[in-house]
């Protein structure tokens, strides 16, 4: 459902994309089909809300799982640390050079989907549908079920974001909505498979 969500959101988003080539993204886009002011609202949102919630879980998860490849132990204070070296160096590197920030998303890209696709491809040739049981499906009658959502939502995230580089896309008008339209759909398949 969330899923379905994001791609409709996708879908909205990229029409607006095919329409504006501006710098801005979603606040350009506020903008064109509101006011001023809504897309004021939208650029302070996104300055202090969304952006830095973003980045610091993001790094803040990076520590975590830093901690846990290396075998480091020291607990918050630890993973906080290493989730600002984390976030500094990648601060950096994007300062140097938008091509080789581009570069490490791609390559990074690639190499959390690879595993992922492998696992997938695995249970679809070596599972057994037989051994799946349902053990009880009165969850499923509550409304806990909606708390799936929000990470499910996460695991998204990232198209609203790419429409504030479009205009440093070839092509943005064609381009960024098909990759808006064709990126949550890629992203759905591989979680379904996996």
């Amino acid at each position: 459902i969330a899923a379905m969500g994001i791609i409709f959101g996708s879908l909205t988003i990229s029409e607006l994309a095919s329409r504006k080539s501006k710098a801005g993204g979603i606040i350009t886009y506020a903008e064109y089909s509101y006011n001023k002011s809504i897309a004021c609202a939208f650029g302070w949102f996104h300055t202090f809300l969304y952006y830095p919630t973003l980045t610091a879980v993001v790094s803040w998860v990076s520590g975590i799982y830093i901690c846990m490849l290396f075998g480091i132990n020291g607990g918050l204070l630890t993973e906080t640390i290493i989730a600002l070296i984390v976030m500094t160096t990648f601060y950096i590197i994007n300062v140097l050079s938008a091509k080789l920030g581009g570069y490490f998303q791609n390559a990074s890209t690639i190499i959390k989907i690879i595993p992922l696709i492998l696992i997938a491809l695995a249970g679809v040739f070596f599972g057994n549908p037989s051994e799946i049981a349902i053990s009880d499906i009165t969850h499923m009658k509550s409304a806990s079920w909606i708390t799936a959502i929000a990470p499910i939502a996460f695991s998204f995230d990232g198209w609203i974001i790419a429409t504030s580089i479009g205009h440093e896309i070839k092509d943005s008008k064609k381009n960024l909505p098909k990759a808006l339209i064709i990126a949550p759909i890629f992203i759905l398949i591989i979680y379904v498979l996996y």
